[in-house]
Parts: structure tokens; C-alpha cells; sequence
């Protein structure tokens, strides 16, 4: 991926998350992981941690945070549609003009 200002994955609010989340932490080492333990302190379901200007060539990295208790799939779809609106809202403040969101909300609640 070129030319993006901010990435977007999917994680839980203990900083944990799927393959992206994985493979980033592998990719990007100790202070990933260091940054990470950071800026999850106090991350809960349906917000946004992003990290700034420090990893992979992205301004932004962005983590959101999808999950809701329950198995009741209106709360997941409404989850993901106000996360969607609350990143790009974070782009606005940023000025990020391109944002990447591989597959995010794409798995089961």
C-alpha cells in the first residue's frame, strides 16, 4: 500500500487484534508493542486508538475497536456504521486525504 495517510485494522480493547494487527506488530517490533501498551490504557468497544507518525510510512495508524457483547448482530452493524463515521471524522481533524480500511467490520459479530 502506497500513498496512504492512515491505515485502519480491527483490535480488541486489550490491544490484541486479527492478522493485520499480527502481522504489523511482527513488521514494526519492540516499540509497536511498546506504543501499544500505551495507547490502550482505557481503549473500550466502539472507540478509536491511533497511533501518529511513527510506523510504516502511514501519518496514522488507526485501531478500531469493534467489539460488543452480545452475539446480537443489529449492535455489531451498528457498531461498525459509527465507528466508520467517528474515523472519518478523525481524518477530518488530521487531514488525511486517504485512508485504508482492509475488510474492517467484514467479520462475524
Amino acid at each position: 500500500m502506497t500513498n496512504i495517510d492512515m491505515l485502519v485494522c480491527n483490535a480488541r480493547k486489550d490491544g490484541t487484534g486479527g492478522m493485520l494487527m499480527k502481522a504489523m506488530s511482527e513488521k514494526f517490533g519492540k516499540k509497536y508493542k511498546d506504543e501499544q501498551s500505551i495507547r490502550f490504557k482505557g481503549a473500550y468497544p466502539g472507540g478509536i486508538v491511533v497511533f501518529s507518525g511513527k510506523f510504516g510510512g502511514f501519518k496514522h495508524i488507526a485501531h478500531a475497536i469493534l467489539q460488543v457483547k452480545g452475539k446480537d448482530p443489529t449492535k455489531h452493524h451498528e457498531n461498525v456504521s459509527q465507528i466508520f463515521i467517528d474515523i472519518m471524522k478523525k481524518a477530518w481533524i488530521k487531514d488525511v486525504r486517504s485512508v485504508a480500511l482492509p475488510l474492517l467490520g467484514a467479520g462475524k459479530p
